[in-house]
């Protein structure tokens, strides 16, 4: 079984030619990813959301 964060790296390049449609739709941009990323700045969300990973 694959951990959240093997899933994410895996998906990521999708997820970033989806990155117009995550952050024009509020569902999508506030989606939670459980999967900490050593970012500066991901927003004041905890945990991170897609919306913060797309911009």
């Amino acid at each position: 079984m694959e951990s959240d964060r093997e899933l994410f790296l895996k998906e990521a390049f999708f997820l970033y030619s989806m990155r117009d449609r995550i952050l024009r739709d509020n569902r999508l941009y506030m989606t939670p990813v459980p999967v900490q990323n050593g970012l500066a700045y991901s927003g004041p969300f905890k945990p991170p959301v897609l919306g913060a990973y797309a911009e």
